[in-house]
């Protein structure tokens, strides 16, 4: 792909990643646009209020990384990298959650269990066992939502392939909308 001129002042992308996809996502997106791409915990090099993006995977409903980041660059885009489908809920709760007060954008990375160890893939086991049971009864675990139960049973089968199958949804095609998106906020 030819890198994006994306103007305004990017310096560069910033990432926090536990299992490889948020950090897979940002450096695509970084190689698009033709800026550097930094972990977290490495950003020498990127003075105080740098402008950049910043990718952080999601671990119950916060976005890893991005109070540090926040606290020390000008963030124009916050990119939330989880497992599950974007759904508007979700999104609604990750932006109070994490008071976010710019623009987001949801990513789905996927799963990974091999890369996960100690507690994060005992709870990963535990969901994939509610999710599992659920699908197998062929309900919505959350039956709050009687409206919406077909799509969210369709959505835990297709979330407990990707736990079963360590899929990996961080795409070209994906990654392109997210830079048409950071494109339509200039």
């Amino acid at each position: 792909m030819d890198n994006v001129s994306m103007g305004g002042g990017l310096k560069a992308v910033v990432y926090c990643s536990h299992t490889g996809h948020a950090k897979k996502c940002a450096e695509m997106f970084s190689n698009r646009l033709g800026v550097p791409c930094y972990d977290i915990k490495n950003i020498k090099g990127l003075g105080r209020n740098s402008n950049i993006v910043f990718f952080g995977w999601i671990r119950a409903n916060k976005i890893i990384g991005y109070k540090k980041a926040k606290g020390f660059f000008d963030i124009k885009l916050i990119c939330g990298v989880g497992m599950c489908k974007g759904t508007d809920s979700i999104i609604q709760s990750l932006i109070e959650r994490n008071d976010i007060d710019k623009p987001f954008y949801y990513v789905q990375g996927g799963v990974n269990t091999e890369r996960l160890s100690g507690v994060y893939k005992w709870i990963l086991n535990i969901v994939r066992f509610g999710i599992g049971k659920a699908v197998s009864q062929g309900v919505s675990p959350d039956e709050s939502f009687d409206s919406k139960a077909q799509a969210e049973y369709e959505d835990n089968k297709e979330l407990l392939k990707d736990i079963q199958n360590n899929r990996d949804h961080i795409t070209d095609s994906a990654v392109e909308e997210l830079v048409k998106y950071y494109q339509a906020l200039k």
